[in-house]
């Protein structure tokens, strides 16, 4: 919540596999609606609505606090809703994670 009171809804499924190497993918979202689950072995996945928020550092408080919580250095990839069809990336994921297996 920032100081306007203004709630930052969010979902975050950790990576089944733990490792500091595992990416956080934040994925960005501008409108009210439900949020599709994602989960992968090697990816960290946070989904934000960030509709009504004007303030952008409550956004950046919670990356860095879950990249702190789960060690990621340096691998943090944000999506964003508006620009490309929100499956696209689960698509890309879904082929990586097969790539790795």
């Amino acid at each position: 919540m920032n100081k306007k009171k203004q709630k930052l809804l969010y979902h975050f499924t950790p990576a089944a596999m733990i490792s500091n190497f595992a990416p956080l993918i934040v994925i960005l979202y501008d409108k009210d609606e439900e949020i599709t689950v994602f989960e992968y072995k090697m990816w960290n996945i946070l989904q934000v609505n960030r509709s009504g928020i004007e303030d952008e550092s409550p956004l950046q408080k919670l990356i860095e606090d879950i990249a702190d919580d789960y060690e990621i250095e340096e691998h943090i990839y944000s999506y964003d809703e508006e620009k490309k069809d929100i499956q696209s990336i689960k698509k890309a994921l879904d082929r990586l994670e097969k790539m790795e297996a």
